[in-house]
């Protein structure tokens, strides 16, 4: 018994200290002024392949269709994150090269095999200027899409080669309440602590106030911009050993110490969490423009719309522990456009469209390295080419996707992706069937951080 007592009594004493830890509340983090660039570069597989067999009321005639779908994609991305008492800036710029083969065959319409490339650069701004400390904001997003692609036929040479060629650009002005914060360095000051205290080196727990303040010292040194990321880390560690030095908080810096304070100075920080509510309402004039055709003859296709989009949204995002995320959107979305011109023989239209549409997601981190994810969608929209909710049709849809990913190391991270969608249309009238149809979709990706 009395070898018993003190192997309960140390397990209890770690126990009650671990919960400490694990009791900080993440959402009352509030990040001090920064300015964060990212830039990485990533590569995907995806592929999918399909089968269709099924025989007529005649009990002869059959239906065959096969098709084998395999694509490869590079993104280049650059991102700046900025946020202060006042403001909250996101810039994002993306550049994507594809590649995609698609072999079909069918015994009721022409078989083909197809090799398509495809390259398109994105560019966003989201600007948000808080108004007072009621978290009042108003709110800029400007945008631009553009894309360029050629698809050559493999099996017939007649069919030539297509290029097509697209352009969005919009400007979103609105208005709203609440604020979202990141919260994962305030995350990576509570695990550093743990492993601290897992290696046996913490002297004692820190207090909120402690954690809260290398959480602020995490912020601030990942505002720094360096090609070599050895000597950042080094300045990096010596800066937060400093910090706890300082503060009386470590009992000992053996090898254990330095192992453990160096893996969650790398990895502990890599998964972005956020936290808060936020509601808003934005405006967004659209100017959208296609060309296709087939090269060395005339455009055959030329498409050209003015749109107004209306986005009334809800967004909460919940740190529900160190492990466990919560996030919510639902929102209402109306869009109303002018199809000014539509090829050469057909005549320009208009058209409204209104979806309501909810969002939730489960996001669980078991360790610094791994990340878990599963997401549902759910919507009903009506579209029309008269008047909102005149003399159109209604359509719902619903879907299931997980995502994660994994961490080889700081730089490299491989990653997966599974997706399953549902759509009907023409629900809730009596006069037309209902159109139903699903997809299935995998993707293996490959991502390399530059810095």
């Amino acid at each position: 018994m009395r070898f018993v007592l003190p192997f309960v009594a140390f397990f209890l004493i770690s126990f009650v200290s671990f919960s400490q830890l694990e009791n900080f509340d993440l959402s009352k983090y509030k990040l001090p002024e920064i300015k964060r660039h990212l830039m990485d570069f990533g590569f995907n597989s995806d592929g999918s392949t399909r089968n269709t067999f099924y025989i007529y009321e005649n009990g002869i005639d059959t239906f065959k269709d096969r098709s084998k779908n395999f694509s490869w994609t590079s993104n280049l991305n650059y991102s700046i994150f900025s946020s202060s008492t006042q403001f909250q800036k996101t810039l994002n710029t993306n550049l994507y090269s594809n590649v995609d083969f698609t072999d079909s065959e069918s015994n009721y319409s022409r078989d083909y095999i197809q090799l398509d490339y495809q390259n398109r650069f994105n560019f966003s701004y989201d600007w948000k200027y808080f108004i007072n400390n009621k978290m009042w904001f108003i709110n800029l997003v400007p945008s631009i899409y553009s894309s360029l692609s050629n698809s050559n036929s493999l099996l017939n040479s007649d069919d030539g080669k297509s290029y097509s060629y697209t352009n969005q650009s919009s400007v979103g002005v609105g208005f709203g309440k609440g604020r979202i914060e990141q919260v994962q360095d305030f995350r990576q000051a509570i695990l550093i602590f743990r492993e601290l205290e897992k290696k046996g080196s913490l002297k004692r727990n820190p207090t909120e106030k402690e954690v809260v303040e290398l959480a602020t010292l995490i912020s601030k040194l990942k505002n720094q911009r360096v090609f070599d990321s050895r000597k950042r880390k080094q300045a990096d560690l010596t800066e937060i050993n400093s910090y706890l030095n300082k503060n009386e908080l470590i009992t000992k810096t053996d090898i254990l110490y330095f192992i453990g304070l160096e893996d969650m100075w790398v990895f502990g920080g890599l998964q972005t969490r956020e936290s808060g509510n936020q509601i808003k309402l934005i405006f967004t004039p659209e100017f959208n423009y296609n060309i296709s055709g087939i090269q060395k003859e005339d455009p055959n296709y030329e498409t050209g719309s003015w749109a107004v989009n209306t986005d009334f949204i809800f967004i909460s995002k919940i740190p529900l522990s160190n492990q466990f995320q919560s996030n919510f959107e639902i929102g209402m979305y109306n869009k109303v456009s002018d199809h000014y011109k539509v090829s050469n023989e057909s005549e320009p239209y208009k058209s409204f469209v209104t979806d309501l549409m909810g969002t939730y997601s489960l996001g669980f981190y078991p360790n610094t390295r791994t990340y878990l994810n599963i997401t549902s969608i759910a919507g009903i929209g009506h579209s029309s080419f008269e008047k909102i909710f005149e003399n159109g049709y209604f359509n719902s849809w619903l879907s299931f996707s997980s995502n994660g990913y994994y961490y080889i190391s700081e730089r490299l991270r491989i990653g997966y992706q599974i997706y399953f969608d549902k759509w009907m249309n023409y629900i809730f009238d009596e006069q037309r069937q209902n159109e139903k149809f699903s997809r299935f979709n995998y993707t293996l990706n490959f991502n390399y951080a530059i810095f």
